[in-house]
């Protein structure tokens, strides 16, 4: 009868330290998850999350993220978000470009309203992976965006693109929205 009883109190035990060792594990899981992701994943995951938040007009800045050598952020890659590859032009902060050197954003693009594989994109050359936010302004239309570049214009480079209508097209991409990448 003796033993009956020093086994159930050994089970209690090994319940007991269960509990505590799930709790422990509760407690440190969010800690160690912080540390270790960053962010919500990388650029795409940022900049298309962000994006869906304001596709109805509006800015927002996105979670951060890292961005490593010879990565491209394209507009192509937002479709999945429901916007066309002709609704996004992708910048870069001047300030950012002043930080990491100038020839470390190159900018690529096919820009044509009538083109549907039309895309802007900026590939990081860096040598160090760094962390950024990207800044997400949409307007109604290429029209309103063209009002809204002409009071940021001084601020961001877009590249070769002159105006967001001779992109997104004056009334034919809605929303016609700015990826500006910008220093977290």
């Amino acid at each position: 009868m003796l033993n009956n009883r020093g086994q159930a109190f050994s089970v209690f035990e090994l319940m007991i330290a269960a509990i505590v060792a799930v709790a422990i594990l509760f407690v440190l899981l969010p800690i160690l998850g912080g540390i270790t992701t960053g962010g919500v994943g990388g650029p795409r995951d940022a900049i298309g999350n962000t994006l869906a938040s304001v596709s109805s007009g509006g800015s927002f800045t996105s979670q951060e993220f890292t961005i490593t050598k010879n990565t491209p952020i394209t507009s192509s890659q937002f479709t999945k978000e429901g916007f066309d590859s002709r609704s996004i032009i992708m910048a870069v902060d001047n300030e950012l470009d002043a930080q990491t050197g100038l020839s470390s954003f190159v900018f690529s693009s096919a820009v044509a309203v009538n083109d549907p594989l039309s895309y802007t994109a900026v590939t990081y050359t860096g040598n160090q992976s760094i962390s950024l936010k990207a800044k997400v302004i949409c307007e109604a239309t290429g029209n309103s965006a063209d009002v809204t570049f002409d009071l940021i214009s001084e601020t961001i480079n877009i590249g070769d693109v002159t105006n967001p209508s001779e992109h997104c097209g004056t009334t034919e991409f809605s929303p016609c929205c700015l990826v500006i990448l910008e220093r977290k």
